[in-house]
């Protein structure tokens, strides 16, 4: 499960299944057939970088939890999804 907030922002969702399908990214918490769109890129390779970064992010929130909610270790649980062309521009999570 991970926080992610939409693309343009207008959702804050706690989610356990995210997918990409071509150049969007849904999520829900339930079956693909649920989903909402959390972001639309301008590629397919952009969406799967998103996804990278997607698992990256739960990656480092999940092992701050487990190690502790020191300030050196603290990572914002809440992945904001990056607008789309983020890649071309060199931007970064």
């Amino acid at each position: 499960m991970v926080w992610i907030r939409s693309q343009g922002k207008r959702e804050l969702a706690f989610v356990s299944n995210i997918w990409s399908y071509d150049t969007i990214i849904y999520a829900s918490n339930g079956g693909r057939g649920s989903g909402i769109k959390i972001g639309a890129y301008s590629t397919g390779a952009e969406a799967l970088q998103v996804m990278d970064m997607i698992q990256e992010h739960n990656h480092r929130v999940q092992k701050m939890w487990f190690m502790g909610k020191e300030d050196e270790f603290f990572v914002d649980p809440i992945f904001q999804m990056p607008e789309a062309g983020f890649s071309a521009q060199g931007g970064e999570e």
